[in-house]
């Protein structure tokens, strides 16, 4: 079965890529240009989504710092529903 989906990508590609060839020189750099901004714009998003992540991460960190008792006492609470939980089961 992937042996086929392989071989129907492959011959989709070479289909698309036969078609590249047969269009006018500039469409080809229109497409290219227009891949190019889709690439960097995707880029930024993920530099943006990554900042997010370590901006929430040094927040966490902060707050268990802040609070270590508090935070042990919540998870061991947590852990002990779960295993509760699990054990009825």
């Amino acid at each position: 079965m992937a042996h086929t989906t392989r071989r129907e990508a492959q011959s989709s590609f070479n289909q698309s890529a036969e078609a590249l060839q047969k269009l006018p020189a500039e469409a080809v750099h229109a497409i290219r240009d227009l891949a190019r901004e889709v690439r960097d714009e995707t880029l930024e998003l993920v530099q943006a989504g990554r900042d997010q992540v370590s901006d929430m991460g040094d927040r966490a960190g902060g707050i268990i710092r802040g609070n270590p008792w508090p935070v042990v006492c919540i998870a061991a609470g947590v852990g002990l529903i779960l295993g509760l939980s699990m054990r009825r089961r």
